[in-house]
């Protein structure tokens, strides 16, 4: 919340356009002890005070200064500062704040829903956590607030990163940073965003991403229904809310009753736009370094999964656009497997939907992503190895964000070529040579299909930077097929040990 003042004002103050008579300058919660500033980018520090009012702002031998406008509104603009000793900002306007222990280092926005929202309390990253004594790690949690219209601050404070402090943060980002913290040796600020449960069109801007798209209209028509049927079905929604949640206190998780329509959509998780209004537009304008994004589950086990190719890139362009930054870098974690293993050598997937949309966003400038496929636990959603999948992120940066001379994905399809009964595939990140676990077989993970459009399972072997696929039972090669299915047969990496991402040449509807 914000200082001398509570996220009651700040939602007033995004409402109202009228003077609000204010004592003291007030900073969003965003600014407080142990925060880091972005390296290498103009420091925007904003704020309300009272109308008319002088605020100064003085740091690291600078200092600049601005008035409130008419709703009591003020933003200061710094120049670009660099790593070095901790160090003390004062505002000052009719009171004085002195924020202390601030670093200089590259901040990373983590976002999306459980996967990234998770402790390590139950994932394979408890050990790093008993370890994590990093004074130069801080870490900020947003509170959950879903909102109808963009607010002002969130609730969060940041925290020295300690057993204590990285125990209850998210597991992910927490090795993501570290990783990046020791490699770098700079310091790191993580910024978790994230909600279990949460669809895509719950974190970007309503009213942009779904104001022209006929496709985005329809889907989001039964949310704006709820939203007219609300006032007058209130009480009654109420009256079964409460028999819901009687019903749940006794029916097993697996067996949990259909919650009752309409959803309250005033606070509503997943009502497009609610989480970005409420935990994403009020971080907007500090300065972060890129976002690292891990979401989609709920969107391939539900009717967005058709649509997440365009989701996704909407989303990726909607913050940028707001935090005015450029291409700002963005990391998306594709898709764990889960569910029964693979047995037929192309299944109906959603996952597999939901992955191909994550990888197609690649073609968007500054984005790079981290493979998991290969990760998972059969009936788990949510996998234990959160250890290698922040890792697998960090690798990422290094090599597509930070320019480090590495490998920092797994291969990714580019292209292909039919050569008599064979298929050439080549791929990005293919540097260093591939491999396929198991060796030439027809167990693999890799499906062939001819005219027919039926497939088959296919021998494939590594040719160079190159793999062939075949299969005697097709001659006449049209499409391949690799990983298609919510748990896929994985077996192709490429030297650096990354997998590959599953892929199709085809475009066919199934």
């Amino acid at each position: 919340m914000m200082r001398n003042g509570t996220l009651y004002f700040a939602i007033l103050s995004s409402l109202l356009s009228s003077s609000i008579v204010r004592g003291e300058v007030e900073l969003p919660s965003l600014f407080g002890n142990n925060m880091v500033i972005q390296r290498e980018l103009p420091v925007r520090v904003w704020g309300i005070a009272k109308p008319g009012e002088h605020v100064r702002v003085e740091i690291a031998e600078q200092k600049a200064e601005c008035i409130a406008d008419k709703n009591g509104n003020w933003v200061i603009t710094l120049k670009p500062m660099q790593v070095g000793d901790p160090l003390e900002m004062t505002v000052a306007g009719k009171n004085i704040i002195i924020i202390r222990n601030i670093l200089v280092g590259d901040v990373w926005l983590a976002s999306g829903q459980s996967n990234m929202d998770r402790d390590s309390s139950s994932s394979n990253a408890r050990e790093d956590v008993l370890a994590a004594n990093y004074p130069g790690i801080r870490l900020f949690t947003v509170g959950l607030r879903p909102s109808r219209v963009p607010l002002k601050d969130v609730e969060g404070k940041w925290s020295i990163c300690g057993p204590e402090t990285a125990a209850r943060f998210s597991a992910v980002a927490y090795c993501f940073g570290q990783q990046i913290h020791k490699e770098l040796n700079v310091p790191v600020g993580l910024i978790k965003s994230a909600r279990g449960g949460t669809h895509v069109e719950s974190w970007v801007c309503k009213e942009t991403v779904f104001g022209s798209d006929s496709d985005m209209k329809s889907f989001i028509e039964p949310w704006e229904k709820s939203a007219r049927v609300w006032p007058e079905k209130k009480k009654q929604y109420e009256t079964e809310f409460k028999r819901w949640r009687q019903a749940c206190l006794t029916t097993p998780f697996l067996d949990e009753p259909e919650r009752p329509f309409p959803w309250d959509p005033e606070n509503h998780i997943n009502y497009p736009g609610n989480l970005y209004n409420g935990m994403i537009a009020p971080l907007v304008p500090y300065g972060i370094k890129g976002v690292i994004w891990y979401q989609g589950e709920a969107d391939a086990a539900g009717r967005a999964a058709g649509l997440y190719g365009k989701l996704l890139p909407a989303l990726v362009k909607n913050w940028r656009t707001v935090w005015n930054q450029g291409d700002l870098s963005f990391l998306i974690v594709q898709l764990s497997a889960w569910g029964k293993k693979q047995v037929e050598p192309v299944e109906p997937s959603t996952w597999a939907v939901v992955r191909e949309a994550q990888a197609q966003t690649l073609s968007v400038p500054a984005t790079c992503m981290a493979v998991t496929i290969d990760i998972n636990e059969e009936g788990n959603i949510h996998p234990k190895n959160l250890r290698e999948i922040g890792q697998r992120l960090a690798l990422a940066a290094l090599g597509a964000v930070y320019k480090q001379k590495i490998v920092g994905s797994g291969p990714i399809y580019r292209s292909l070529t039919i050569e008599g009964n064979k298929v050439l595939l080549d791929f990005d990140h293919a540097d260093g040579g591939l491999a396929i676990k198991g060796g030439e077989n027809d167990a693999n993970g890799f499906a062939i299909a001819g005219e027919n459009k039926k497939f088959v399972w296919a021998k494939a072997r590594v040719e160079g930077n190159r793999i062939v696929v075949w299969s005697e039972d097709v001659k006449d090669l049209v499409a391949v097929r690799y990983g298609w299915a919510n748990n896929p047969i994985v077996s192709f990496y490429n030297a650096a040990g990354l997998p590959a991402s599953p892929f199709r040449t085809d475009n066919w509807r199934f």
